[in-house]
């Protein structure tokens, strides 16, 4: 056990009393995160990874908050970990302590894409290029894929805009955390060449009229269907489930082209980009066969899939 694990073991309850409130997790997102993000490579990292090994043994989350009526959120990590450890042969401990820890590298870089030429990318696949048929760019809660679409978008030079959640911004949640996620939404913005982050509860009518002028959209699919009628069935982890697929629908309506993707974090500003083959959205065998790969990469490291609580509250098809 290492020294810090074995301080967070021994002092649990006193340092989650002091750190799981939600002025500290202000005073962290605020200011601790920022900071974080402004320092020089290898000192950004090395510090990075200290505060997310620290969350990590105390699981201090602040999705707590946003997630309070049973079951919890801290039960919602247990339940998929206990689904997943037979499946992926790791134990519980080890899946919910890199889930966490992975999220909270997250933070950090979320920031840390502000001057995108700091960072080295890899591409992998299909690049990004400036041709005019509109895409939706398809990706995962995985790894570095939110902060890190802001490189394709760079390289793609259109006008793009994101689907977004308005559930983490909810007054229930910490004033830091809410902060920061509009600077994370900022940040991107900038890439996005006049496009904006839109948030689905509250702008479905924004979001038709992108789809409708042909502006490029990029939408995170690994969330359960909120009802039958969006549903998309694809295999993950042993089971036919059911992916939210409005976005989906919407493309085939306007004759867009998918486009999966997935952006991994390779540490000390080094950054790995997958995007597959663009494929025409009425084709749904070519697409289901698309989304393969990004499921796939969540299936291999489960731990940096950051909405890991989710997998139980997937439809699974009998």
């Amino acid at each position: 056990m290492s020294m810090l694990s074995n301080l967070c073991h021994r002092h649990e309850a006193f340092l989650r009393a002091k750190t799981c409130t939600p002025q500290a997790f202000d005073a962290d997102y605020e200011r601790l995160v920022p900071w974080l993000s402004s320092l020089p490579q290898p000192l950004c990292d090395q510090l990075s990874r200290l505060r997310a090994r620290f969350n990590a043994c105390l699981q201090r989350d602040v999705l707590d908050y946003i997630i309070q009526s049973p079951p919890t959120a801290a039960q919602r990590v247990v339940q998929a970990a206990q689904y997943l450890a037979p499946r992926v042969q790791r134990s519980e401990q080890a899946l919910i302590y890199g889930y966490r820890y992975h999220k909270s590298l997250l933070d950090v870089l979320d920031l840390r894409v502000q001057r995108l030429q700091r960072f080295r990318v890899e591409w992998v696949g299909q690049a990004p290029e400036p041709d005019p048929r509109p895409r939706l760019w398809v990706g995962m809660h995985w790894s570095m894929s939110i902060p890190g679409f802001a490189l394709i978008a760079a390289r793609r030079g259109r006008r793009v805009n994101a689907i977004a959640t308005a559930a983490t911004i909810d007054p229930v949640v910490p004033q830091g955390f809410r902060r920061h996620l509009a600077r994370r939404y900022h940040v991107l913005e900038k890439s996005f060449h006049g496009g904006r982050v839109l948030f689905k509860e509250q702008s479905m009518i924004e979001i038709a009229r992108a789809f409708s002028r042909g502006e490029d959209m990029v939408v995170l699919f690994d969330l359960p269907a909120p009802k039958a009628s969006q549903a998309v069935y694809l295999p993950f982890f042993g089971e036919m489930r059911a992916f939210s697929g409005g976005a989906l629908k919407m493309a085939r309506r306007y004759g867009y082209r998918i486009h999966p993707y997935w952006v991994d974090y390779l540490g000390r500003d080094r950054v790995r980009i997958w995007c597959g083959e663009a494929v025409a959205a009425d084709d749904e065998a070519g697409v289901a066969a698309a989304l393969r790969a990004p499921i796939e990469q969540i299936e291999r490291q489960p731990e940096k899939w950051f909405v890991f609580e989710q997998l139980p509250f997937f439809a699974v098809r009998p």
